[in-house]
């Protein structure tokens, strides 16, 4: 693991890739801009995810390529080992919730409710883009107590890296939001879970229990679901669809 990573919880990457996944995610934020359905704070939630809802506007394809690429998970791969899950993904800020959307100090623990989970639990990734200024946030325990990421750059932080937003964020300023844990790590979908509780209170537009998880990399080493939230509806005939004609109908 990265000195700087294991001392401060973060790294800002310089890669070659983020140019041009900056280009991608700012046609799919305009997707959602030009659909008329900005409002709608969902439309920014799972967008990796192609039987989402978002998916009915943006390209949930193009982005799941982005969270499974080689170049992206090699550098999790460093930090959280080779077993990786990949389960959310989210434009922010999110319009419908002005910003930031969770004023103070707060960290993405909550995200997380993983059994067993000590160290490095899972891994949240940062992609900037949509405006040539860096993004600025501040965070605690850091000696410069300012962390800046920007055009070409992404940010990697831990679960329980403590930051806050500016409130001054300028116009245009959006970020992709990539979280991803150890499938060493089994994640717990039980909707009483106090974390999963907290997000549902949080976030109650989105179920984080029922949210589909993807295997990116390795193995799953910890007995974790990989059928809920890929199961869709079975279709159905009503009791009269179902009558057979009779000869009067011919």
């Amino acid at each position: 693991m990265p000195e700087d990573y294991r001392r401060f919880r973060y790294d800002v990457i310089d890669t070659a890739e983020a140019s041009a996944w900056a280009a991608i995610l700012e046609e799919q934020r305009l997707a959602i801009e030009r659909s008329g359905q900005s409002n709608r704070p969902w439309m920014y939630w799972e967008l990796h995810n192609p039987w989402s809802r978002s998916a009915a506007v943006v390209d949930s394809w193009a982005l799941l390529d982005i969270c499974q690429s080689a170049a992206l998970l090699g550098l999790l791969a460093g930090r959280i080992g080779e077993d990786i899950v990949l389960f959310d993904s989210q434009i922010m800020p999110i319009p419908a919730l002005g910003q930031p959307d969770v004023p103070g100090w707060t960290s993405d623990t909550d995200f997380f409710p993983l059994e067993g989970a000590t160290g490095d639990q899972g891994i949240v990734v940062r992609i900037p883009f949509g405006s040539p200024h860096a993004h600025s946030i501040e965070h605690v325990g850091h000696p410069s107590a300012r962390v800046e990421y920007g055009p070409g750059q992404l940010l990697l932080h831990s679960t329980d890296f403590e930051y806050r937003r500016r409130e001054d964020r300028p116009v245009n300023q959006w970020e992709y939001v990539i979280r991803y844990y150890s499938a060493t790590r089994h994640y717990d979908r039980d909707p009483a879970h106090a974390k999963q509780f907290r997000l549902m209170e949080r976030y109650p537009w989105v179920n984080y229990s029922k949210m589909p998880h993807w295997l990116v990399s390795g193995k799953d080493r910890a007995d974790n679901d990989f059928v809920t939230g890929f199961l869709t509806k079975p279709g159905h005939w009503s009791a009269a669809n179902l009558a057979m004609p009779s000869a009067a109908d011919d």
